[in-house]
């Protein structure tokens, strides 16, 4: 596909809005602690980026396509359906995630900008978070309302980028500013991050030496690596566990895991398998075929599955998860296509990244912009790929 980049010569509203509603969409947890800590207001960040959606779509002329139309109404006959069969503040809930954060990653999937600029935007609300963090210390960053290691990724990311590229372009001085911000970052990630962190940082490693340095011979030492590190992770973790005592200082992954470890009654998984196992009881031909309905599992176990998969198994059965899996399967395949610019792989890598792990680990995938963003640009791109039609970006 062809790319062609327009610059305005000045920045309009339909920019301003545009940017910043991608900003939210990714940067969510970071822009959420920059807007509480100056406007102390509860749900703050829903309501800025309601309000982004609604200027994007009255200053872009979007156009969405019809077969993610067909798509999104087929959503809401499935959120109706659960309202009349199901019931529930769980449902309630659901609606009101589908229409906030639903629609703001649909609507930013439609909007055409410039990722190099996206990138620095997202580098310089990450450098914010991370002042703000220092400045209330370690202690808030752990145990606020968000996940700090999950809120940093994003930002991780786009310094990496950032620094990729100034090296591509001999910025040197920009270079070595992003570097020394990015090595903050991964302390502060470091010193409190989640095993979901972890993999995350593994699996963008290991793509960035696939599609941007290709070094297949490395990338394939990695994920050997990493299959024998499970192997024997028991071993690992009482290792590490002892050097960080030796060493006098606390690593929380480290710390968590070597807890689960020597607990009675807990796995490395934390009590996962529980919500694994509820989504296969009381299964019949019915629900197997079309689930049991949005929002069941939560009304019924007053919790979510903690992956994406079994949940949407759970909720639209052999058909939900049959149509994640070929949301997942098309996206990958494009983001190994060998004709992507380099800004292409690096936004379908942050995507992957960002949405995969965490859905696998944690969400739940009505309430996650992102993966409402990977579905519509997914759409967007097969049509734009099927008509072979120049795209042009406009700034």
């Amino acid at each position: 596909m062809e790319y062609k980049v327009i610059r305005a010569e000045k920045i309009n509203l339909a920019s301003i809005s545009a940017y910043l509603l991608m900003l939210l969409v990714f940067f969510q947890s970071i822009l959420n602690k920059i807007l509480i800590t100056i406007l102390p207001i509860d749900n703050i960040i829903g309501y800025v980026m309601l309000l982004c959606t609604m200027v994007v779509i009255f200053t872009n002329r979007l156009r969405i396509n019809r077969k993610f139309l067909i798509f999104y109404f087929a959503c809401w006959g499935l959120l109706i359906y659960s309202i009349i069969f199901i019931g529930g503040s769980a449902i309630q809930g659901y609606i009101i995630q589908f229409l906030s954060f639903g629609s703001c990653g649909i609507v930013c999937a439609f909007v055409q900008i410039d990722f190099q600029k996206f990138f620095k935007y997202g580098g310089i609300a990450t450098a914010i978070f991370l002042i703000l963090t220092l400045l209330v210390g370690f202690a808030d960053a752990k145990y606020s309302a968000f996940a700090f290691g999950y809120a940093l990724m994003p930002g991780i990311i786009s310094i990496f980028y950032l620094i990729y590229n100034s090296y591509l372009q001999k910025k040197w001085e920009y270079m070595l500013v992003w570097a020394a911000l990015e090595i903050l970052g991964l302390f502060c990630l470091l010193h409190y991050c989640s095993r979901g962190n972890l993999l995350q940082l593994y699996i963008f490693a290991v793509l960035c030496l696939f599609l941007i340095f290709k070094k297949k011979i490395l990338g394939t030492i990695s994920v050997l690596a990493v299959v024998i590190g499970v192997i024997f992770i028991e071993p690992i973790i009482m290792v590490l566990y002892q050097i960080m005592e030796d060493m006098g200082i606390f690593i929380s992954v480290i710390w968590k895991n070597y807890w689960l470890l020597t607990t009675p009654g807990q796995t490395l998984i934390h009590g996962r398998e529980d919500f694994y196992i509820n989504v296969f009881c009381d299964l019949d031909i019915t629900s197997f075929l079309v689930g049991h309905g949005v929002g069941a599992y939560e009304n019924i176990y007053e919790s979510y599955v903690h992956n994406i998969f079994l949940q949407a198994f759970y909720e639209c059965g052999i058909v939900g998860i049959g149509f994640i899996i070929f949301v997942y399967a098309v996206f990958i395949k494009m983001m190994f296509n060998k004709r992507n610019t380099v800004y292409e792989r690096e936004i379908y890598i942050m995507l992957f990244v960002l949405t995969l792990v965490k859905l696998c680990l944690s969400d739940i995938h009505w309430k996650v912009s992102l993966f409402w963003f990977i579905i519509a640009f997914l759409f967007d791109k097969l049509e734009r790929k099927k008509s072979k039609n120049m795209l042009t970006i406009k700034v």
